[in-house]
């Protein structure tokens, strides 16, 4: 006969449960650069990366600390991402993290040039394999190189449907100022599939400014003769950043494709790339492999591997496709 369990009792741990007994390895200090702001869009991802630091024995305010006690938010505003660059390159570190973007790690190399000061630099999420400065590696997150791959399948996907297939001209959400980025790909792209593009570039500045253009360009599209309702948001910090207002913006009538699965969770259309956490989980693999004290010159950039269509079906629903 079964043993009655005690009201009450609580059931052993299993071994995954238990903390490790692994000791703690020597206390490491560590700065936080990011492109954007704190909160729903990026709070996430820099938690990951904390916890796959604790995983590897680095654990927050017990042999690791951050300096400053937080990461230094930029609010996509290039003069402060600049200036905080400068408070990191010139702060006593034992390693910095280049979060939020291309423009971050630009933005970190630019102040250690500056500063004439080399603290090793692991960043989230790059456009290339290739390191930007020899104390830097990090994550090539597929970012802007995946741009005409995902206007060509939002074609694919929109002409499939007759309702839809008259769409000859696409949006383009865009930051032209970014410096990695190749405003002609999706032309060539565009070319390819015979369709046309009204490209709107939204500049990095004050945050009404960005919100602004943003619904700006929503609004623009619907009003044309005929209404444009297929989109490309291109890969941007930016848009991630503001994914609360981007989402709004489309949800009345537009079909839009993004770079991270998180859009689509929170309503989108279809996306064409990962989760932007996974991006932050295997940066903080690296970052581990650098604090044990690994040199980055002989860390390749790793690329995110599992890059997958994802389709919101309650949006498609929605949308008749």
């Amino acid at each position: 006969m079964a043993k009655k369990k005690r009201k009450g009792a609580k059931p052993k741990s299993s071994a995954k449960s238990r903390k490790s007994t692994r000791p703690l390895k020597p206390n490491k200090t560590i700065g936080i650069l990011h492109s954007g702001s704190a909160g729903k869009s990026n709070d996430p991802s820099i938690n990951a990366f904390l916890a796959e630091l604790d995983d590897r024995g680095y654990k927050l305010n017990q042999n690791l600390t951050l300096d400053p006690k937080k990461p230094l938010w930029s609010d996509d505003d290039p003069k402060l991402l600049n200036k905080n660059a400068y408070t990191l390159a010139t702060t006593k570190l034992d390693l910095i993290i280049a979060a939020g973007g291309p423009p971050s790690v630009y933005a970190i190399r630019n102040a250690q040039t500056k500063a004439r000061t080399n603290t090793n630099v692991v960043f989230t999420s790059f456009s290339q394999l290739t390191k930007p400065a020899p104390n830097m590696t990090g994550v090539d997150a597929r970012t802007s190189d995946l741009d005409p791959s995902r206007l060509m399948q939002l074609c694919d996907l929109v002409q499939k449907d007759p309702k839809w297939a008259n769409q000859k001209t696409f949006g383009v959400l865009e930051n032209q100022t970014r410096q990695d980025y190749k405003s002609e790909n999706l032309q060539d792209m565009a070319d390819q599939l015979n369709i046309g593009l009204d490209r709107v570039n939204v500049t990095p500045g004050s945050k009404t400014a960005i919100i602004n253009s943003i619904n700006a360009a929503f609004d623009g599209w619907n009003k044309k003769q005929p209404p444009i309702t297929v989109v490309l948001v291109a890969a941007d910090p930016i848009f991630n950043d503001l994914r609360s207002t981007v989402l709004p913006a489309e949800k009345a009538k537009f079909a839009v494709m993004h770079q991270w699965h998180e859009f689509t969770d929170e309503g989108g259309y279809a996306s064409l790339g990962t989760y932007l956490v996974d991006a932050y989980k295997l940066a903080g693999q690296i970052a581990a492999e650098v604090l044990d004290g690994t040199d980055p010159l002989k860390i390749q950039v790793q690329p995110l591997t599992n890059i997958t269509l994802k389709i919101n079906p309650a949006t498609a629903k929605r949308l008749g496709l």
